[in-house]
């Protein structure tokens, strides 16, 4: 069996969602295995020196992102605080 080597490169960090301790969500535009450029968010570890290593994620094309979007602002504005 051959171990596959991944590569990834953040484009553009669009916002960290939340921190804890060495890990934190964060929703990146970014590139995998030189495959077309995705949104994502994903779970990242501050592994020093080697920097952010990538955990478990979900990628989203544009069309998801806008359905998210579209989903969330009707959310809030039935309910300004959310469904807790």
């Amino acid at each position: 069996m051959t171990d596959k080597l991944t590569k990834y490169q953040i484009k553009k960090e669009i916002a960290v969602l939340s921190t804890s301790g060495k890990k934190s969500m964060r929703f990146n535009f970014s590139s995998w295995n030189d495959g077309p450029d995705t949104y994502e968010i994903r779970l990242y570890f501050d592994s020093q020196p080697e920097g952010l290593l990538p955990g478990k994620g979900l990628l989203l094309n544009e069309q998801e992102v806008r359905n998210l979007y579209a989903a969330l602002q009707e959310l809030f504005a039935e309910d300004p605080d959310g469904l807790g």
